[in-house]
């Protein structure tokens, strides 16, 4: 497929294997559904892995392309909020990794410190991706 100017967004397969949606603007990047990113220039890759945003904690970052900018354990797309909720439930922080092996135990300590400073924060997120009580099927919740 031919390249385009101006196409809104575009994906990319990243080097863990994921594709990438990304915003374009005049870019001349391939058009959506192309699969020849052999021309892509290291300046926009480089643009595509900017867009992450570090925060003062080392395993936490915010990507606006990731969950909508929501804090996330970087190199992955697992949020804050879902360690806090599984800690919250009654895990301790030494076995979260082992229900989310693709994660160390640092990070998941970071997460959790992350959210001592953000609190606000990452209960807005908690309760904007809660389930309303009225849409789960009783039979589920006793389990």
């Amino acid at each position: 497929m031919g390249r385009r100017k101006g196409a809104t967004t575009c994906s990319i397969l990243s080097g863990r294997g994921y594709f990438l949606t990304v915003g374009l603007v005049e870019t001349g990047w391939p058009a959506i559904g192309s699969n020849d990113f052999s021309n892509l220039e290291l300046e926009q890759i480089e643009q595509v892995n900017s867009m992450t945003t570090a925060t003062e904690h080392l395993y936490v970052v915010t990507d606006n392309f990731i969950l909508g900018g929501e804090p996330i354990i970087k190199g992955t797309r697992t949020p804050v909020r879902a360690i806090v909720e599984i800690y919250r439930s009654g895990v301790s922080a030494e076995e979260i990794p082992l229900r989310l092996p693709h994660l160390s135990l640092a990070q998941v300590f970071d997460a959790l410190s992350y959210y001592n400073d953000h609190p606000d924060q990452i209960n807005a997120h908690i309760e904007r991706n809660r389930i309303p009580e009225n849409i789960i099927d009783p039979l589920t919740k006793s389990v």
